[in-house]
């Protein structure tokens, strides 16, 4: 927590040095005092529950609430403000990354599925088993886990097969063995 005050603390300085070399007015009365005050609140208190979260839980754990914030995010204002999110807002705000036609839209599932059905399986079961492990232990035993894991690729034909297509400049054939 300390760390945060310090943090917030000396960016203060900072953000006032930027705003005045940009002639930022910060204390004319211009109707958003309210509102910038409530976010300045709003601020603090996500520093304060991500650090009393760090108490409970692994920094990974705080990362990816963080990054999933976004989703909150939309989902909160669909419930608070009645704003519906459409696919090209969730797609300029970076919660998806494709958008297609409704007409395309079975083709290229279609695609996807094909194209993970003729990847690496055996990495991506590796991958999903990391994932889920993550949920319920420790770094350290995160960390072991992700070692085995990716030791036991390695000795994979998918991998000797993904090396030898690279060298020669061909798509992989894998086999999820």
């Amino acid at each position: 927590m300390l760390q945060a005050t310090i943090r917030s603390v000396g960016a203060l300085p900072v953000l006032l040095l930027i705003g005045s070399l940009r002639r930022v007015r910060f204390f004319q009365r211009d109707g958003t005092l309210a509102a910038g005050l409530v976010a300045g609140v709003m601020f603090g208190l996500e520093f304060v529950l991500i650090y009393q979260g760090l108490r409970f839980t692994s920094a990974s754990r705080a990362v990816v609430f963080v990054y999933t914030a976004p989703f909150f995010v939309a989902l909160g204002s669909y419930q608070m403000l009645g704003e519906r999110l459409g696919a090209a807002k969730a797609l300029e705000w970076g919660l998806i990354n494709q958008v297609w036609p409704d007409a395309e839209l079975a083709g290229q599932a279609e695609a996807l599925c094909s194209r993970l059905a003729n990847g690496p399986t055996g990495s991506y079961a590796g991958i999903k088993r990391q994932l889920n492990r993550w949920l319920y232990d420790g770094m350290a035993g995160q960390l072991e886990f992700e070692a085995r894991i990716q030791q036991e690729r390695a000795a994979s034909s998918d991998v000797a097969e993904g090396i030898a297509a690279f060298a020669e400049k061909r798509s992989p054939r894998f086999t999820g063995r």
